[in-house]
């Protein structure tokens, strides 16, 4: 299991790794030690531990919504253009604003980039991962895939 906390507009916390059959998920708040429990199979459940917090569960990274993201991107509504404007989390997010302005998909995606978060491992090509092993392991790290990666935010 693999998760990631990015602080921002809200704290999000991305989790990986969970078999492709889990279902029925839930989280438990539990002061001392919070957990999202889920079920495998027909019987079967399974429990892992969540860092401290009130989290909620949004979307996989392959089906947030364009609303969604809005609630967890840092924006300001232009009203010259009569639209939204996001960060560009990769260039300085608000100390840069005025510079790098994104459309929402384009905010979100440089959202994951800026806390090293890759959709795919950039050395899997195999030519380049014999050539590169250390490379390859260090970018796998820091792959959480898009249609299996779990989106909480943090709830106040």
């Amino acid at each position: 299991m693999k998760t990631k906390i990015i602080k921002g507009k809200v704290d999000i916390l991305l989790v990986d790794g969970l078999p492709k059959e889990a279902r029925d998920f839930k989280y438990f708040n539990d002061k001392e030690n919070p957990y999202m429990s889920y079920k495998l199979g027909v019987v079967v459940e399974r429990e892992y531990a969540f860092p401290q917090g009130n989290w909620k569960f949004i979307s996989t990274i392959e089906n947030i919504t364009d609303k969604q993201k809005h609630e967890i991107l840092h924006s300001q509504f232009q009203e010259m253009y009569d639209e939204w404007h996001y960060w560009d989390y990769q260039h300085g997010g608000e100390e840069h604003y005025d510079y790098f302005v994104l459309d929402i998909y384009e905010s979100f995606q440089s959202l994951l980039q800026a806390n090293d978060v890759l959709m795919e491992n950039p050395y899997n090509e195999p030519f380049r991962h014999d050539a590169h092993p250390p490379l390859w392991q260090e970018a796998e790290a820091k792959v959480f895939n898009p249609s299996t990666t779990l989106i909480f935010t943090k709830q106040k």
